[in-house]
């Protein structure tokens, strides 16, 4: 680990302490999280690389979904955030010490305890995995000037451990009236207190972040599409030759020139969204009770609900290559599954208590 504790613990600590984390409650889990540092990085290496070198995406699919059974049923394995950035680090071959240490407290940050029923820690956890899958697979599909390079691997990697930093449980409407962006943009605030702090990043690292975090907003209103769906339409208009018909947010207009940030920002959207939409039907429905926890809205734990985020804020859709390869085939089977439950009574997802189990469902 090229990073110190020493060097972890007074960059940040005080940072985190004058936000939504006491100085005790975040000294004390680094401290943890140093503990079993190198154990966590090894068993972390052991259940997943073979994810990145299955022989097939079935197969990959399956072992993702090993992980997550661990970690959500047997609380057996679950490893820092900490942990698995330098794993990144390592199976990527991050050289540049600066990104190296961007990258091991970005993770040691979204180790910080989130509560909430659905974006906390695991979700950090899962999206961060996600993410890992994603670079991993737009490497192995492109060798041309389009694979990701150093810098963009720490931005994805970083963007994925801070994307929901500090989430309240609540979304970005208040009293019908949509609030924009809101929760990205707080998170993405919180993070530029903490790295400026550390001296880090360079000023154009901190626009491409801001923009692709607020890509994750999938909210929209009568009045303006999200900054998500702005930000696809730029992504059909750099990789499919779509004309860009409607006006960019002043918030992401970058994106209209910018190729490769438009890559990023939908590749960080995907991985925000495949474990929900791309792994098994079982899966979907477990991820839906949490969030349907999280809102007190019940009905987005039901087969319609799924449907309703599939239609609403999926558009039934994978951009990039990589998730297309990785989840769309799921994603079509897991959409196929709840038309046949809302067919069969639109019976609502069993509670966190009665999933017995987490696995996926033979193929159909």
């Amino acid at each position: 680990m090229s990073v110190s504790t020493e060097e972890i613990l007074d960059d940040v600590v005080d940072e985190m302490s004058a936000l939504w984390a006491t100085k005790d409650m975040f000294v004390e889990q680094c401290r943890n999280i140093f503990t079993n540092y190198e154990r966590d990085v090894k068993n972390f290496s052991s259940d997943f690389l073979p994810v990145l070198n299955s022989n097939s995406i079935k197969e990959s699919t399956h072992h993702t979904i090993s992980i997550l059974e661990n970690w959500h049923k047997r609380r057996k394995n679950v490893p820092s955030m900490a942990s698995i950035c330098q794993f990144s680090i390592n199976y990527f071959n991050i050289k540049s010490d600066t990104y190296q240490q961007a990258i091991i407290n970005a993770g040691f940050i979204a180790d910080t305890p989130a509560t909430t029923a659905y974006h906390n820690n695991l979700h950090f956890k899962k999206v961060l995995i996600q993410t890992i899958r994603l670079i991993d697979m737009h490497n192995k599909i492109h060798e041309d000037r389009l694979q990701l390079n150093e810098r963009e691997i720490t931005l994805l990697i970083v963007a994925a451990c801070i994307h929901d930093l500090g989430h309240d449980g609540h979304s970005n409407m208040a009293q019908g009236i949509p609030y924009p962006g809101r929760l990205e943009q707080r998170s993405f605030d919180i993070a530029t207190k903490i790295f400026h702090a550390i001296d880090f990043v360079a000023p154009e690292d901190w626009q491409a972040l801001n923009i692709m975090l607020l890509c994750t907003d999938v909210s929209s209103s009568a009045m303006r599409a999200s900054y998500c769906d702005q930000m696809k339409l730029a992504y059909k208009h750099h990789f499919s030759g779509k004309e860009l018909v409607q006006e960019i947010s002043s918030e992401i207009r970058l994106l209209k020139d910018n190729k490769r940030l438009t890559l990023l920002s939908c590749l960080l959207h995907e991985a925000d969204i495949s474990t929900s939409a791309g792994l098994a039907y079982n899966i979907s429905q477990f991820e839906s009770r949490l969030l349907a926890m999280e809102t007190g809205i019940d009905e987005i734990a039901t087969p319609r609900g799924l449907q309703n985020f599939f239609k609403h804020l999926c558009h039934r859709e994978l951009l990039t290559e990589a998730a297309n390869e990785l989840y769309y085939e799921n994603m079509v089977e897991i959409q196929f599954m709840a038309a046949q439950d809302v067919e069969e009574g639109n019976i609502p997802f069993p509670s966190i208590e009665d999933f017995a189990s987490i696995k996926l469902k033979p193929s159909s």
